[in-house]
């Protein structure tokens, strides 16, 4: 069984992240060094069998599903705040790891353990009436049900078997809604600054450049093409259909080509199918929490996206054809996978 940790400050997480980078550069240096280094590969979320009447999540989404009757009784509440939202974490973390039997404690321990617990919760939750130890039976309760220990897999500690509970109809994104012309003449504002950028963020890639000598730039980029793309649709009227799921599929694969890490160099133009089948097969279900209903159009984000790479004239509709259908191949499995697992 996983044991969570309480969500972590802002000067804390910078540390982390410090930390993994160090670890990132000895692996790129490693790698030069050896050639014969076997590499452990991580199944894919979409390839983990869950027992019928469940569904493999990663660690994060459990937790988030987990914690929403804490964090609706929370008392710092709002939009955006971090001080509530980690208090209420807290008090998640600490029920779920009270469960954890692979914890060795004393009776004592555990009753020492509850106390600690209740009076976080009394701190923390307005209960609106209720008592801590009946909201600390509830999450005990809501823990067993949906995250049952004897169904747990045991060789996948990165993942946990969560059971189904509101199952619906998965619907393809209807493409014919879009109404963006083959044969097109279009002309995107700035766009020779937005090349320039992308040629020169690519080449710090290629370069194995240091990532802080190129942060400020990536994020910089990101923000900018999103910014080109939102003007750029409105000819077309995405934002009538689903624009902001449009732009965070986008932003989600932008940041899944150039800052995340792969066995290859990638770009938006040299994309194998491999990683489009990484980016829906697993990067973004795993990354991503939001419910299964709100991915069907991630697909045709992505298709338009090459549309608006093309106009941007970043590269030609050949290369942007090749992977638009790389895209549509691996939709069947990305929706399949979505209605077995909501």
């Amino acid at each position: 069984m996983i044991k969570f940790q309480p969500m972590k400050d802002k000067k804390k997480i910078n540390q982390n992240r410090a930390k993994a980078k160090q670890k990132q550069d000895a692996k790129r240096k490693q790698k030069k060094v050896f050639k014969n280094v076997q590499v452990i590969h991580r199944p894919a979320l979409s390839n983990i069998q869950a027992p019928e009447g469940f569904k493999a999540v990663s660690n994060s989404q459990a937790m988030m599903y987990y914690a929403e009757p804490v964090i609706s009784k929370n008392k710092i509440s709002g939009e955006g705040n971090i001080t509530g939202l980690n208090a209420a974490f807290k008090v998640a973390v600490s029920i779920w790891n009270f469960t954890n039997t692979l914890i060795p404690r004393s009776d004592e321990e555990k009753r020492n353990e509850k106390s600690q617990i209740l009076e976080l919760i009394n701190e923390t939750l307005d209960l609106e009436g209720a008592s801590p130890e009946d909201f600390f039976e509830i999450m005990l309760q809501r823990k067993n049900n949906l995250f049952p220990e004897e169904v747990q897999p045991k060789d996948a500690p990165m993942y946990v078997f969560q059971r189904k509970i509101d199952t619906f109809q998965i619907e393809a994104f209807d493409m014919s809604k879009l109404q963006i012309p083959e044969n097109r003449n279009v002309e995107i504002a700035d766009s020779k600054a937005l090349l320039e950028k992308l040629s020169k963020l690519e080449k710090s890639i290629s370069e194995e450049a240091d990532y802080d000598d190129y942060e400020e730039l990536l994020f910089e980029l990101k923000k900018d093409i999103i910014k080109a793309f939102t003007d750029w649709q409105k000819a077309w009227n995405i934002e009538e259909i689903d624009l902001e799921n449009f732009l965070f599929a986008i932003e989600m694969y932008f940041d899944f080509t150039y800052a995340y890490m792969h066995e290859d160099i990638t770009s938006f133009h040299k994309m194998k199918e491999r990683y489009i089948e990484e980016f829906f097969l697993d990067f973004a279900i795993r990354k991503v929490m939001q419910e299964a209903s709100a991915f069907p159009s991630w697909t045709a984000a992505i298709i338009v996206f090459y549309e608006f790479l093309v106009d941007l004239i970043y590269l030609d509709k050949k290369q942007a054809k090749k992977i638009q259908q790389y895209v549509k191949d691996v939709e069947p499995r990305f929706l399949g996978y979505l209605q077995e697992s909501n």
